[in-house]
């Protein structure tokens, strides 16, 4: 979605089209092979979330390695995780899940195992004290489903997907998993303000070459695409949908990758995550 705001300022800097091509199945996984087999001539590039990093340490037989088949050209937006309860649920902040979990055991729902708010959630939930069990499910959508008919007692989801949900008062935010609030809502308290002391479970998205593409044309690559970031309507579009932009150096996106290979591997290899299908 991202991409396709871009496609069409991407193609007028570059001189010709940009076709995107989506390419679903295997958790991204066939697609991301796709690319890291391509010629690294800088035709071929991939859209996708630097947590593609934590990727060989829960899907068996992956055919790449994140961290040596790609080169980064930059970094394209960010949507912030954010834990949401139901109007009615008795929590305002995340420390009301202390209390509320001492009463019984609480249930939390994301759009699946495996995905930042997953792991995000895990690891918040172990940082407070909160006795809290995973519901995963396929998506984002039969999540809010339950939440909102109260199968689940909270839940992690991107702003992005439920931002207009928060807005119109159907959900209640408890909090945003990072440092700082987000510019796109910028009411809802982050989790640094509650004691939530870990690094977040934002997903950041970038953009990547196969490896050994040419430094000059990752340079070239990477001017072109913070320019159209740099677009007012581009900005828009992103934020519209629940997303910052954000501009990076190829080597502050290729750091970024590393970044989240350290800090996950460690929770995924705790929770015995292994995703076959």
């Amino acid at each position: 979605m991202l991409i396709r705001l871009m496609t069409e300022r991407l193609g007028e800097l570059l001189g010709q089209p940009v076709v995107v091509d989506n390419r679903p199945g295997a958790t991204g996984s066939i697609g991301n092979d796709r690319v890291a087999k391509a010629p690294p001539d800088g035709y071929t590039l991939l859209a996708q979330a630097s947590i593609i990093g934590v990727f060989p340490h829960m899907l068996p037989g992956l055919l790449y390695n994140p961290l040596r088949d790609f080169a980064a050209i930059g970094m394209i937006g960010e949507t912030p995780t954010v834990f949401v309860a139901h109007p009615d649920f008795p929590a305002l902040v995340l420390k009301d899940l202390v209390q509320a979990s001492r009463r019984k055991p609480l249930t939390f729902g994301t759009a699946g195992i495996g995905s930042p708010q997953h792991l995000g959630t895990e690891r918040m939930t172990r940082e407070l004290g909160i006795a809290a069990e995973h519901v995963p499910y396929r998506g984002t959508a039969p999540a809010v489903t339950d939440l909102l008919g109260r199968q689940i007692d909270f839940a992690a989801f991107s702003l992005s997907s439920v931002l207009p949900l928060i807005r119109e008062g159907k959900v209640k935010a408890l909090a945003i998993h990072r440092s700082q609030r987000s510019t796109l809502a910028p009411e809802i308290p982050a989790a640094a303000e509650q004691g939530v002391n870990d690094a977040g479970s934002s997903v950041r998205f970038l953009l990547l070459a196969p490896a050994r593409t040419p430094e000059p044309t990752i340079a070239r690559l990477n001017a072109t695409l913070n320019a159209v970031l740099r677009v007012p309507d581009v900005a828009k579009g992103f934020a519209d949908r629940g997303y910052e932009v954000i501009a990076s150096t190829p080597e502050v996106a290729q750091a970024d990758i590393a970044e989240q290979e350290r800090i996950w591997a460690p929770v995924v290899r705790q929770l015995g995550i292994s995703i076959t299908d």
